[in-house]
């Protein structure tokens, strides 16, 4: 059976030196593996980017965002 892309999933993550779960849709995460790959970046080295320039708003919607 495929999975669901839009199936929301937890993954692990460094943010800021503190491991924390972070879960987004599995289209999400197919896209930062993508961009992560394509920038030379670990994910977590592209989250920690992300979570420097994410003014007052959480991780996920953050993420969402940059990967519109």
């Amino acid at each position: 059976m495929m999975k669901n892309i839009a199936t929301p999933e937890k993954r692990n993550i460094v943010l800021n030196g503190k491991r924390t779960t972070l879960q987004l849709e599995t289209y999400c995460w197919q896209n930062a593996a993508k961009i992560s790959r394509e920038t030379n970046q670990t994910i977590d080295e592209l989250c920690n980017i992300i979570w420097r320039h994410k003014a007052a708003m959480a991780m996920a919607p953050a993420m969402r965002l940059f990967l519109l």
